[in-house]
């Protein structure tokens, strides 16, 4: 990861972030993917991770989504601590690169799924409606 990221931030003692990561680490067969993130993000802020391949950006979002747990270091949203909250009851949604959904749903479902979880809409009510491209067969 990039420098920027593995430094502990300043923080102002008023402002709350409304999303913190805190010496995040994740090794894999002890190789360590991601080594002591540090990051905070205000609401209305927005991030980009940039690097090169292998470097831990994806790593680091399916931590974040829940869909790794880390070795190391905490998770907050809202003040609120992430590490053992399962994906589902996140309220966010990681869409990689490569197409690692769901096996066990269809392409549509795995669309629909984010939807569902808000109570919005299922796959059901999707097809059909004008401009609406999901077909499940």
């Amino acid at each position: 990861m990039s420098e920027v990221l593995s430094k502990e931030p300043s923080k102002s003692a008023s402002e709350a972030p409304f999303f913190s990561v805190q010496a995040l680490t994740k090794s894999f067969q002890g190789v360590p993917a991601v080594q002591d993130v540090w990051l905070d993000i205000q609401s209305g802020e927005r991030l980009s991770l940039l690097g090169p391949s292998g470097c831990g950006k994806s790593t680091t979002l399916q931590l974040i989504a829940g869909i790794l747990q880390p070795d190391r270091g905490d998770i907050f949203l809202a003040g609120r601590q992430l590490n053992r909250v399962p994906p589902e009851r996140r309220q966010m949604a990681l869409v990689l690169q490569k197409g690692l959904l769901f096996p066990h749903l269809s392409v549509g479902e795995n669309v629909a799924f984010g939807l569902k979880m808000r109570g919005r809409v299922g796959l059901s009510r999707l097809n059909g409606r004008p401009g609406c491209s999901i077909r499940c067969s």
